[in-house]
């Protein structure tokens, strides 16, 4: 599996045409694309690793001009008790994104991300605060540059966390992939493939691996992208 995607990223790059959903799914850098007011994302997918498996789903909604609010759960299936397995849900995270430099004579963008992890009676730690400044540059029409750079945060911890993350990526037709690396205190390596099945539904598959770690995954999922106004 692992090399079948590598072979169809890097055979991806020669080509030259861009149609793809901006979704923040499902390499592990935020996009700095901020919803306009009134549009709707949900953007789902399963993990499959190491770690054990979980879906998680964020719901992004456009708000204000250049604001959207967001909302993520993890539904995990790696507890257990006395009957067994059984799904739990992690931390719960409200959040919100800000765009910050965003024009069309500029081949870069700039945004800020802000989230609230709220813990749960099965999460493995306390709630706290991620924050990260998103860049993206545009290099051609079908090639972008993006990475994020952050702070994270936890209630019951005394120091934070720097977190990291770069991605290169390419689209043609209704066909992208990327490369990316990432990571805070252990650092890793992803790479994966979308595909746009419509103008607003999008779907994905990726493969990642610890560098100075055992982390090792696959996930599977797909975005969804809808009006909140009346057609009336």
């Amino acid at each position: 599996m692992k090399n079948y995607i590598i072979l169809i990223v890097f055979s991806l790059t020669f080509s030259n045409n861009f149609a793809q959903m901006s979704t923040d799914r499902p390499d592990q850098t935020e996009g700095t694309h901020v919803l306009k007011k009134g549009n709707a994302q949900i953007e789902s997918g399963w993990t499959f690793g190491s770690e054990g498996g979980s879906l998680n789903t964020l719901l992004r909604i456009g708000t204000f001009k250049g604001i959207e609010l967001r909302f993520s759960t993890n539904l995990i299936s790696d507890h257990e008790d006395m009957t067994g397995l059984f799904p739990s849900l992690d931390n719960l995270e409200f959040g919100a994104k800000f765009k910050i430099l965003d024009k069309k004579e500029t081949l870069t963008k700039i945004s800020f991300l802000s989230h609230l992890s709220v813990s749960t009676e099965y999460s493995d730690n306390s709630g706290g605060l991620l924050n990260r400044i998103l860049v993206s540059h545009e290099l051609s029409e079908s090639f972008e540059l993006a990475y994020n750079l952050g702070y994270s945060k936890y209630f019951e911890q005394d120091n934070g966390l720097l977190v990291y993350s770069l991605v290169v990526a390419k689209s043609f037709g209704n066909l992208g992939a990327f490369v990316e690396i990432f990571g805070d205190s252990y650092s890793n390596w992803d790479l994966g493939i979308t595909y746009l099945i419509k103008d607003n539904l999008q779907a994905d598959i990726s493969y990642g691996q610890g560098i100075n770690n055992e982390l090792s995954y696959l996930s599977i999922g797909a975005a969804w992208n809808f009006s909140l106004k009346s057609n009336k």
